[in-house]
């Protein structure tokens, strides 16, 4: 679409790469107690609409700050399917659901594993992906 709503320039992206996921997953399994416990996997290192939109200017797609209801409204007439972003944009009128996972990031660290920084260059081989899938 080329544009960003600005109103999601503070809200909080994130990104839980599978292939890191796994590895969690594998390594939850493999030093678990005797009792099953339920684990909430996702990334803590949340990245802000602004810098997300920094770091794809950065990877060379360019992307502008535009209004809520502009952004709405070029999502609408875009003939791609952009599902996924509907999600957020929904989120920004209703309420948030607040999500914890604390105990799983404890049982990680434990395990001297942690979730990896969101690069710009991550970003890029994303970006790079999906595009070479729309052609």
């Amino acid at each position: 679409l080329g544009i960003f709503p600005k109103e999601l320039s503070q809200f909080c992206f994130e990104f839980s790469p599978v292939d890191v996921c796994a590895n969690f997953i594998v390594q939850l399994l493999q030093h678990r107690q005797e009792n099953l416990e339920i684990y909430h996997l996702y990334n803590n290192r949340c990245i802000s609409g602004e810098k997300l939109v920094n770091m794809i200017n950065t990877c060379g797609f360019p992307i502008k700050f535009a209004s809520l209801e502009d952004f709405k409204i070029a999502l609408a007439k875009s003939k791609s399917n952009y599902f996924g972003i509907t999600a957020y944009v929904k989120n920004i009128n209703d309420s948030m659901v607040t999500l914890h996972n604390e105990k799983t990031l404890t049982a990680l660290q434990t395990l001297g594993l942690d979730w990896p920084e969101i690069t710009p260059e991550y970003l890029n081989k994303i970006l790079l992906y999906l595009r070479e899938k729309q052609s």
